[in-house]
């Protein structure tokens, strides 16, 4: 997961010769007065501010940010929608389509969008929209944010789906052909799979970047991948793109920063490109990757983690959980897995990533987003409300246990569906 650090780049020196080069010839191109492909940036968390702004000095202040942080108005016809109720959204679906099927898709979209992330998907699909019915073009595209792979959130804003993204590019068939680059600046973006679907979701497209594993944050070189992936995609006319620079600027994001080993690309020449660091994993048949995940061991790491046996120490260095996470990762990757097993690891994947960080912060926002309804559950039994946050797993899931048995459902249930089986439609992706 992407992490906000607020200090300046940290980046090793060996990126001084060759990036520090890039960099110098990008600001220089930036300055250009000759045109660049119009980018947008749609970007979560807290990093995204400090993203855009130097995406525009990048970019000679061309850079568009699709929404902002928080809640904020969407503005129509002289109006600032806040999209928290249905009769706002359909105001502002009104503006899009008049279709009532279209409309359907739309309702369904912003229904599943936190209220928090409903003005970063308003201007995604406005940009689609104008796009499809103007002669103003969105070529390139930055989205940028926490992620386990099928969304993309940030720190208390909310979260957008994949799907919802690839949803707006179907509804929008010519604005989804003008696209030409986008760059996942996520962590779990990465694979085949995902590659081959991005690719049909935008049928013209040449390059796409992402992240088998840790995305860089600001601390660890996120700002000087995005001006390699800029100034490799600039490509002031559709003639100008040079695909093996492309791949040139590729290997200097890998040698040259932090974090480069989880770098994976793909182009429309030469497919999908992973870090030679990954490629122990994609040498792997599927049926030796299937064969481990079911080995004694790595159901008792998994099912151990999630009876609050182990712990997590080392958050984002190397842990026997992070390694269960990348295995997962690779798996869903493979387009070979039966639809049965990738239900099954999909869903292990979610718990996986959230008891990762259980107790960094997702069991204190637990605690807080169901203050209400534990403080009523426990005034039942006549007890005060446990400190949550600052228990041990094991203890946790002890108490779940005792309230169980107590016979008082409605509460047994509350701390089962999220403290105990952390399940994703109660413990959303933006807190961790």
């Amino acid at each position: 997961m992407k992490r906000a650090v607020p200090s300046a780049p940290v980046v090793n020196n060996a990126r001084s010769s060759t990036v520090a080069s890039g960099e110098s010839s990008i600001a220089a191109r930036g300055k250009s007065s000759r045109p660049r492909l119009p980018l947008a940036f749609l970007g979560l968390g807290n990093d995204a501010r400090t993203e855009h702004a130097d995406l525009r000095r990048a970019t000679g202040n061309t850079a568009v940010r699709l929404g902002d942080d928080g809640r904020r108005p969407v503005r129509i016809g002289g109006r600032n929608l806040v999209l928290d109720a249905p009769q706002t959204v359909d105001l502002f679906i009104g503006r899009l389509t008049h279709d009532a099927e279209r409309t359907s898709i739309f309702r369904k979209i912003f229904a599943a969008t936190p209220v928090e992330a409903r003005d970063e998907i308003a201007a995604l699909a406005w940009a689609f929209h104008r796009s499809e019915q103007t002669g103003s073009s969105l070529q390139r595209l930055i989205i940028s944010g926490h992620s386990s792979g099928e969304s993309v959130s940030g720190d208390g804003q909310g979260s957008v789906s994949m799907s919802a993204i690839e949803s707006i590019a179907r509804l929008y068939p010519k604005a989804a052909k003008k696209l030409r680059h986008v760059m996942f600046a996520t962590c779990s973006s990465g694979g085949d799979m995902a590659a081959r679907q991005w690719a049909q979701a935008f049928p013209e497209i040449r390059t796409i970047w992402f992240y088998n594993d840790k995305a860089p944050s600001i601390a660890t070189g996120a700002l000087h991948h995005a001006r390699i992936w800029e100034g490799a995609t600039a490509e002031f006319n559709a003639t100008e793109f040079n695909p093996t620079l492309f791949l040139t600027a590729v290997d200097k994001a890998r040698a040259a920063t932090p974090r480069g080993d989880q770098l994976a690309v793909w182009t429309r020449e030469s497919g999908y490109n992973e870090a030679p660091a990954q490629r122990k994993w994609f040498a792997k048949p599927t049926k030796d990757l299937v064969k481990r995940y079911f080995e004694p061991e790595t159901r008792a790491l998994f099912t151990g983690h999630l009876k609050g046996q182990f712990e997590v120490r080392d958050l984002h260095g190397y842990s026997p959980a992070r390694e269960l996470y990348t295995l997962q990762q690779r798996l869903l990757d493979r387009v070979d897995l039966s639809a049965e097993l990738r239900a099954l690891v999909t869903t292990e994947k979610e718990q996986t990533i959230r008891f990762i960080y259980f107790d960094h912060s997702l069991k204190r926002r637990i605690a807080e987003h169901n203050a209400a309804d534990l403080k009523l559950g426990y005034s039942r039994l006549r007890e005060s409300v446990p400190r949550f946050a600052r228990m041990t797993r094991a203890q946790i899931l002890a108490e779940t246990r005792r309230v169980r048995e107590l016979g008082t459902s409605d509460l047994s249930n509350l701390l089962d569906n999220t403290f105990v089986q952390l399940r994703s439609e109660k413990v959303p992706l933006e807190w961790i």
